[in-house]
């Protein structure tokens, strides 16, 4: 089976979505299937000299990452001083790609199964759509946020009018897509009764944990010791730091235990809201935060050794459209949670049925700032908390578990038996 991937960002990125992916397409060619990574030109994004110097002035460039093929086609991604024009210059990076990888994509030989991801939002989906009409091909989307659902209730969508046009291309994509994957029951159930997808569309498989990379490890190791984490309890943030994490309320929370010295808040990563939330903790003065650059992925596991307990943050009504990955690293490390979350959501469901840890309200900083300080006079209460975390992510989130549901997945497309494992 030949397996067309679109992902505007692959390999040498090391966000959750390459690691994810990245294990599962490995594992899957190990088993025999011919995949293809279409993906974009290395690039940044910040305002700095953009492509990099080896890809400059190139169309595409055929590339291997492991055993997969990858094709890496042209993208906009200008040089530019000025935050004003930042989104315009963010859309037209993504419109960019979005038109040179069909034009490749176009140009491939026999795919079986076309796959994309929603992220970038929905553009992904319309361009699989139609690949899949020019090949005569199933296409599958993986829906890893409900757009463009998250980005109303941010608002960072307001006008009516692109509203309107965001859903209709949603509707669009769900009516044509022949699976949907989501993370979580949870967002089944939203897409099944809000957005009326049939049933028999949507497909649950959640992001697994990679427990034999992430595991339970000393507190004291290079990165605590790089960073002065070792004589601290810290509370760790680790991810994207942009507007859907409400991260505002940790820096909230951190006020409330600013006397308390052994406690320091811990933000590790980049994103679009993380100046804001540096500027804001700068403006209270708070001594009891740190932010650190983010990592590369070989480190997370000293990231999170380096933690007390994990901070999972997301605002009122979001996590019904998400699903954070990182809680399944948090636990993978042996780590306590600490979720201000929708009690409705599957991340807190999950937390109190694993006994992993604590969820309180979204946007309730003084309830935040309670549960941190009630942890950290509890070493017992920690320990537990995080011993049951480690087991259950190892029971029901393993590597080799997902893997065998995508390929389940891939094989129905095309209606083949699924072959036995082991």
């Amino acid at each position: 089976m030949k397996i067309l991937a679109i992902f505007q960002y692959w390999y040498p990125y090391e966000s959750v979505l390459q690691q994810l992916f990245g294990r599962i397409f490995d594992d899957l060619s190990k088993r025999g299937y011919n995949i293809t990574i279409l993906t974009s030109l290395p690039h940044f994004r910040k305002g700095r000299r953009e492509i990099w110097d080896n890809y400059r002035g190139k169309f595409f460039e055929r590339d291997k990452w492991k055993s997969i093929d990858v094709i890496r086609t042209y993208v906009f991604a200008p040089k530019f001083s000025s935050s004003k024009f930042s989104m315009f210059f963010r859309g037209l990076n993504y419109v960019s790609f979005f038109l040179s990888s069909l034009i490749v994509g176009f140009f491939q030989r026999k795919i079986d199964v076309i796959f994309a991801v929603s992220s970038p939002p929905l553009l992904g989906g319309i361009e699989a759509w139609l690949l899949s009409l020019i090949k005569k091909a199933p296409y599958v989307y993986n829906l890893q946020d409900v757009y463009p659902d998250i980005a109303i209730k941010t608002g960072v969508l307001k006008n009516r009018s692109l509203i309107k046009f965001f859903k209709l291309v949603e509707t669009f994509i769900y009516q044509k897509t022949i699976k949907l994957v989501v993370l979580s029951p949870r967002m089944c159930e939203i897409l099944s009764k809000r957005k009326r997808v049939p049933l028999n569309k949507i497909e649950i498989i959640p992001d697994f944990s990679d427990t034999e990379f992430i595991q339970p490890m000393p507190k004291e190791n290079n990165f605590s010791k790089e960073y002065g984490l070792n004589d601290k309890f810290v509370a760790m943030f680790a991810g994207n730091m942009g507007i859907p994490q409400g991260l505002e309320y940790i820096i909230e929370a951190a006020e409330n235990l600013k006397e308390n010295r052994d406690i320091l808040f811990c933000f590790v990563g980049e994103g679009e809201d993380r100046q804001r939330i540096m500027e804001l903790a700068s403006k209270k003065k708070l001594e009891n935060t740190i932010f650190i650059p983010r990592q590369p992925y070989s480190r997370m596991p000293e990231v999170w050794a380096a933690s007390d307990i994990g901070l999972v943050t997301l605002r009122k009504g979001i996590s019904e459209d998400a699903m954070p990955s990182k809680t399944f690293g948090i636990m993978a490390a042996g780590k306590p949670v600490v979720a201000m979350i929708d009690e409705a959501s599957d991340v807190c469901t999950m937390i109190k049925k694993a006994k992993c840890g604590i969820c309180v309200p979204p946007e309730s900083p003084n309830r935040f700032a309670e549960v941190i300080k009630t942890i950290y006079s509890n070493p017992d209460l920690r320990n537990e908390m995080g011993i049951n975390g480690r087991d259950y992510v190892v029971k029901n989130f393993s590597v080799e578990a997902i893997v065998q549901k995508y390929e389940e997945l891939f094989l129905n497309c095309i209606g083949e038996k699924v072959p036995m494992s082991g």
